[in-house]
């Protein structure tokens, strides 16, 4: 999951040439989608690798800076200037969340999720329907 820096000031690869009037709707909402999304994940994998016996402080910086460069960009304002703006952004950070995305599913987060939803399920916090589902997403 080692990401470079990236330079926004490069050309992007697929920039489209002619723009439907819509894009100004929906070219935002994909760019904050993938950002946030980065976001979440960089702190989700820092808090698994926090909750390790020996964590890797290296890792744990790494993820930190990710996440902090992601938030970053999903709050600077420049990056809503234009639409041709947005598809830098886009064109740089979508193949990464499209590489995590997938990968396969770690083993023990799907055990992990399992076990929550079991524990919810008896708390009487989700219905059985909601278990059910639970489990049946998370079947081999």
């Amino acid at each position: 999951m080692k990401n470079k820096k990236i330079d926004l000031t490069s050309e992007p690869a697929n920039v489209l040439k002619e723009r439907n009037p819509l894009d100004w709707l929906s070219t935002p909402d994909v760019m904050k989608d993938i950002l946030n999304s980065l976001a979440c994940i960089y702190y989700h994998e820092g808090n698994k690798e926090l909750r390790k016996e020996n964590p890797d402080q290296d890792r744990i910086k790494e993820l930190a800076t990710l996440q902090k460069d992601a938030r970053d960009a999903f709050h600077n304002r420049e990056n809503y200037s234009s639409l041709d703006r947005m598809d830098e952004v886009i064109a740089h950070y979508g193949p990464i969340i499209r590489e995590i995305r997938q990968r396969p599913a770690d083993p023990n987060d799907i055990e992990e999720m399992k076990a929550r939803a079991l524990k919810l399920f008896n708390e009487g916090e989700i219905s059985k329907e909601g278990y059910e589902y639970i489990m049946e997403a998370y079947s081999d």
